[in-house]
């Protein structure tokens, strides 16, 4: 069977069809063969003998397996492999459309022939009351019609599990490194920060391993491995099983680093997907500065941040639940912490939804136990205003019982739940109960988001599930009293808002007030933004609270403005105050550089002073966004001061197809083939290009939805032509998916084609090649544009009455394509 490589391109064929689309009053139209006769007569010159039967056969192309895109019911379903035969019955091209497929689609079973075999053609309109298929050739796609009654109702946004695609098997490894040096007069500081995210996927299993590795000249190394399990997914339940060293769920509990069995929910492969909340980290950095971010006392992110305020968003927390420790470190080794409150929102879910959790193994990374947990939780939603949530957590002398529920209202998302525990601790048992009110809300008329309002209260009995694990395998060691001597939280209110003004104006604040038992501490932390773009750039006020070195509050206050430039550059200057005298003021130039903008730079100059000293400091950073990886580095120098960082961010994968480098892969990744057309740009990727091995790594897939890849063949090799510019893919969650992309190279060479008595080839005549593939079409006086496979050979053409000439060519792959070839068609008759 022939293959196709490009029925598309026969635009001189449409022309002529235009040219002939006068046919005679009794042109034939009947239900079985439509067939058009057309009146050659008003053809002239040797327009005469060009053979237009192809024209009358209505959307006949030759058989053969086509890329073919198929609509169904105005919804794009994808790009398929079809084979394409001529239906006997009414001399019509049709894709052969199998039972599985259209079941696939969402047609009902029962609306189809029960004993088809799953490869054998349907023809739709036979079973099915006002159902069909349209099939247009020239743009090679099929529009299937079936009638809503006979059709399974799917969200527009749904995959069904059956083009769920488990990928290939691959070896991955996700890494994101950063070193660090500063030298302040005598002193030295040196530290470097590397995670990993290592796979191995094989079939619907998947291996991952989460490990952050970090050093610094006064502690040494440290190695944490934060998560190490199997995982595959139960497409019945829409949930995954985790087997290993993972993280329970922070909906309803404390989140546990557990070593055990998880059987989770994956909101993911539902139809309509549950965002939840993720903090954004905002801060001021005087210098080239570290942060380092913590979640329940795991470094789940180092970055090194230009001086002047930052904004951090791209935060893969390890769990739902648990606030972000952050920790800056300027150039001079100065400190500063603050917490960015991190609690699960309410979630409010639809009628008849419903999400689980269930979690059982051992305990992971206590100082002295490793006590069995088992913990069930369960979401559902009750009605359109409701939703009810419940979960039980049972360990060795812990217990904890929570119950509670969403009110969805005109008002907000307001959430109401309770929390009983009970702690048992050497010989004392200890009750007590937690409460929570929780509500968030955008207000659309008014542009204001109240992301998370909360409020909880603990009596002194309640114990928190990670609070009660922690005082049991503390009082392993010590006789003392933990109702009197471990401090727990007593009271938090937090509350996330941010306020738009006209899409030009925003407004934030995020703060929170926790008291504890046994303590006296009162931790109080807030940062509060103000930021006005205009048409020449924006200026912007800011307030936050830190901690210094020796845990001090320290309120700073920042004015910053900022003006565009010509070229994507723009300039800054920023002058803050904080409560300990310290005042900074600072000038940057940034903007990027290269053709397609892969080259960001920022140059910076600060000056600080005190009552006391006066420090003046330039430096400058540099990143740079390539398709193998993303490499930053800065650096300043002062007086007393010197630093210097290099981070490095990116991917290895190895699969049957060979060894690739790239971005991050973040979720889900493909590997995307398309022979020879090196220098294709992967879209919907940013700086991913088809490298000279015909391949490119294209990360940041969506699981369980349909991602559609393109190539942009501008920067693409000459000589090759593609079949389709676009495909599609549905990974699982940490799939590695193959998309290929076929690819015909050929050489184009142009001719002026004349038969044997001298005469021209009729206008529009196709011209194949040695395997019927159609290599062009005579235009204008003869001359024909070919894209040939080989660098020499014999093209053929049929004229009319069946008759066929051939002539052979020869050229070499340099050849230019405007150098005009004469070539005789001789007749082969």
């Amino acid at each position: 069977m022939t293959t196709i490589t490009d029925f598309k391109q026969n635009k001189i064929s449409l022309l002529v069809l235009c040219a002939l689309s006068m046919p005679y009053d009794y042109a034939l139209a009947g239900e079985e063969s439509k067939v058009a006769l057309f009146d050659k007569s008003m053809l002239w010159g040797n327009l005469k003998e060009l053979d237009i039967s192809k024209y009358e056969e209505g959307n006949i192309i030759p058989d053969g397996t086509y890329s073919i895109d198929i609509v169904f019911n105005d919804t794009l379903k994808g790009r398929y492999e079809l084979a394409v035969k001529k239906n006997s019955a009414n001399s019509q091209s049709m894709p052969c459309i199998s039972r599985k497929l259209l079941i696939t689609f969402g047609v009902k079973e029962e609306s189809l022939p029960p004993t088809v075999e799953d490869s054998e053609c349907i023809d739709i309109s036979k079973y099915i009351p006002d159902a069909f298929y349209a099939f247009d050739t020239n743009d090679l796609s099929l529009r299937i019609s079936v009638p809503q009654i006979d059709v399974k109702h799917y969200p527009r946004d749904y995959s069904p599990p059956e083009k769920w695609e488990a990928g290939i098997p691959a070896f991955l490894l996700d890494y994101n490194g950063n070193t660090y040096f500063s030298k302040n007069n005598n002193s030295n500081t040196e530290n470097a920060y590397l995670s990993t995210k290592l796979g191995f996927n094989f079939g619907e299993w998947q291996f991952r391993n989460t490990t952050s590795i970090s050093w610094d000249n006064n502690n040494g190394r440290s190695v944490v491995p934060m998560e190490s399990y199997v995982k595959k997914d139960i497409d019945s339940l829409r949930a995954q099983l985790v087997l290993g060293d993972s993280f329970t769920d922070g909906d309803l509990f404390d989140s546990v680093s557990l070593r055990g069995l998880r059987l989770v929910t994956d909101d993911r492969m539902k139809p309509v997907s549950q965002t939840g909340y993720a903090p954004i980290v905002r801060g001021i950095a005087n210098s080239n500065a570290v942060v380092t971010i913590k979640q329940n006392g795991y470094v789940i992110s180092e970055t090194t941040v230009a001086p002047g305020a930052f904004e951090i968003s791209d935060i893969p927390p390890g769990s739902y639940n648990g606030d972000l420790d952050v920790t800056v470190t300027e150039a001079d080794g100065k400190k500063s912490t603050f917490t960015v409150p991190f609690s699960a929102v309410p979630r409010s879910m639809r009628e008849g939804s419903d999400r689980f959790n269930f979690n059982i193994g051992k305990v992971r990374n206590l100082l002295n136990t490793s006590p069995m947990l088992g913990q069930f939780t369960y979401q559902r939603g009750l009605s359109n205003l409701l939703t009810g949530n419940t979960g039980l957590t049972l360990s060795e002398g812990y217990t904890a019982f929570q119950a509670g529920t969403v009110f969805n209202t005109s008002l907000g998302a307001i959430g109401v739940d309770a929390t009983h525990s009970n702690t048992k601790i050497n010989d004392t048992l200890l009750k007590g109960q937690s409460y929570r009110f929780s509500f968030n809300k955008l207000f659309l008329n008014t542009g204001t988001n109240v992301t998370l309002a909360a409020y909880r209260y603990s009596t002194s009995g309640y114990f928190s599930v990670r609070d009660g694990l922690n005082a049991r395998d503390l009082a392993v060691k010590s006789a003392e009293n933990p109702a009197t001597s471990f401090s727990r939280l007593r009271s938090r209110a937090e509350i996330n808002i941010n306020q738009t003004f006209n899409q030009s104006s925003s407004v934030y604040l995020n703060a929170s007030v926790q008291n504890y038992w046994n303590s006296d501490t009162r931790n109080v932390q807030y940062q509060a933004g103000f930021r006005k773009n205009l048409r020449w750039g924006s200026i912007g006020v800011s307030v936050n609270q830190v901690r210094d070195n020796n845990n001090n509050k320290v309120a700073t206050m920042m004015f910053n403005l900022s003006i565009n430039m010509d070229g994507g550059k723009s300039f800054s200057s920023t002058l803050q105050h904080d409560t300990e005298g310290n005042n900074n003021q600072q000038v940057s130039l940034s903007g990027n550089a290269g053709e397609d903008k892969r080259w960001s730079y920022n140059i910076n100059a600060n000056r600080n002073t005190n009552s006391t000293t006066e420090d003046n400091t330039i430096g400058g950073s540099v990143n740079y966004s390539g398709s193998k990886a993303s490499v930053n580095a800065t650096s300043s120098v002062n007086k007393n001061s010197k630093q210097l960082s290099l981070g490095v961010t990116g991917s290895v994968l190895a699969t049957t197809h060979g060894i690739f480098f790239g971005q991050s892969m973040g979720e889900s990744a493909a590997i995307v083939e398309a022979k020879d057309a090196e220098g294709a740009e992967v879209m919907p990727a940013v700086g991913v290009k088809i490298d000279r091995s015909g391949y490119a790594l294209l990360p940041s897939l969506s699981p369980y939805k349909l991602n559609d890849v393109q190539l942009q063949t501008g920067s693409m090799n000459e000589g090759v032509e593609l079949q389709g510019s676009s495909n599609q893919a549905v990974p699982r969650s940490g799939a590695v998916v193959y998309v290929n992309f076929k690819t015909s190279k050929g050489l184009p060479i142009l001719f002026k084609v004349t038969q044997s008595n001298g005469e021209v080839l009729p206008f529009g005549t196709d011209v194949m090649d040695e395997n019927d593939n159609v290599v062009g079409n005579i235009g204008q006086n003869g001359k024909l544009l070919a894209r040939v496979k080989n660098a020499k050979g014999t093209l053929h053409a049929t004229l009319n009455n069946k008759r066929s000439c051939r002539f052979s060519y020869s050229t070499f792959e340099n050849s230019k394509q405007n150098t005009l070839q004469q070539a005789t068609c001789n007749s082969s008759d």
